[in-house]
This record gives C-alpha cells, structure tokens and sequence, in this order.
C-alpha cells in the first residue's frame, strides 16, 4: 500500500502506528512523508503531522 493511501484512510491511533512502523527509518519514505505534508491537502498534511511527531519521539 502507497504512503498517500495510508495517509487517507481514516485516521486512528492504529493507523498511525502502521504508517509509523512502514516508514520506519526509510529516509526515502520520511522525505515522501514531508512531501505530502507540505504540498497535500489538509486531511493529508494533518495525519502526516501525527505520523511525523510519532518518528521524531521515536528517532530522535
């Protein structure tokens, strides 16, 4: 399943934490990620936004 499509499906807590655990540390995927959160639409940017505090608490 594509990032985007992860990203706009309904947002849960058990959504997150698998789009946390398939971006994981792929530097290529964060980078699609921050992509999306800059130039997608709201509903996007906001679950990436969730998605991304989840990475940075958990990879410093």
């Amino acid at each position: 399943m594509k990032l985007f499509e992860l990203l706009n499906n309904q947002k849960t807590d058990e959504r997150i934490a698998q789009i946390v655990q398939f971006v994981g540390t792929d530097n290529d995927l964060f980078q699609e990620l921050m992509t999306l959160f800059f130039e997608g639409s709201n509903r996007i940017s906001h679950t990436a936004s969730w998605v991304i505090l989840q990475l940075v608490e958990e990879n410093p």
